[in-house]
């Protein structure tokens, strides 16, 4: 048994006694509070004031399985936005893909004066970015005009010749300029290609589905090895179909479908 009275033996013994059982006691009291306060339930978070609601933005909003918009419905939200008619817009670029979290659809085409490039928000529609390019065309510079030349004197009426003795007759041969215009060379030859809803057409016809029991992924035109080639992607019931179209002859060139 260890001499307690030789601790508290003179008063710098007490001291330093009565000390080291304060400390003892204070680490002791330490524990127990810790044990206690670590096994109670604290919330996660904070509970949100009444009446208000926390609002995700939109890139923390979860990415869906399907969205809610279509291709179609897509394509004609970026049409009404550039104020463009369907049938002057020429399309290159028509996919579903995913920015930050989202679904959205990318679409690039282009007009006779401008080229535009749209990300549509493939849930609520919205425009989620966008891109404009405008065409400068440089008109030819127009002559100066000619200075009318110094009056001089003629010949007397006698002597002078007669219109219809010096001008030649033109050459029976040759047809009046408003007979045969020239083709404006900015013209673009439309009727190379079959077109886009065509070769939606024929990818649909091949798989044996119809437009209204699918979900188009991707419409582009693209040139592989020299070739324009319509490329159409779309979905049904898990299925993915893939399609490689000709687009001068409709011909299908590659096709694959695939189960998710």
């Amino acid at each position: 048994m260890p001499d307690f009275k030789s601790l508290f033996g003179t008063p710098q013994k007490a001291r330093l006694t009565i000390l080291c059982l304060l400390v003892a006691l204070a680490t002791l009291a330490a524990i127990v509070v810790y044990i206690v306060y670590s096994h109670r339930d604290v919330p996660d978070t904070a509970p949100q004031p009444t009446g208000t609601a926390s609002v995700p933005q939109e890139s923390e909003r979860p990415m869906g399985l399907t969205p809610s918009k279509t291709l179609e419905e897509a394509r004609l939200l970026a049409l009404t936005d550039a104020g463009v008619a369907a049938s002057q817009a020429q399309f290159s670029q028509a996919e579903l893909g995913e920015d930050h979290g989202i679904w959205v659809y990318r679409f690039r085409f282009q007009t006779r004066n401008a080229s535009y490039t749209y990300q549509i928000n493939a849930n609520t529609g919205a425009v989620h970015s966008k891109e404009v390019g405008t065409f400068v065309t440089y008109a030819p510079e127009s002559a100066p005009p000619e200075s009318s030349p110094e009056p001089v004197d003629t010949a007397p009426a006698e002597t002078a010749p007669r219109p219809d003795e010096s001008a030649a007759p033109p050459p029976e041969n040759t047809p009046p300029a408003s007979a045969a215009p020239e083709p404006s060379s900015s013209q673009a030859p439309e009727t190379m290609y079959i077109g886009m809803q065509r070769a939606k057409a024929i990818a649909l016809s091949h798989a044996g589905l119809s437009s209204s029991r699918v979900m188009f992924t991707r419409l582009g035109m693209s040139r592989e090895e020299g070739q324009m080639v319509y490329r159409v992607e779309f979905r049904q019931n898990g299925t993915a179909y893939q399609y490689r179209i000709d687009a001068a002859t409709g011909r299908v060139l590659h096709h694959e479908q695939k189960d998710r």
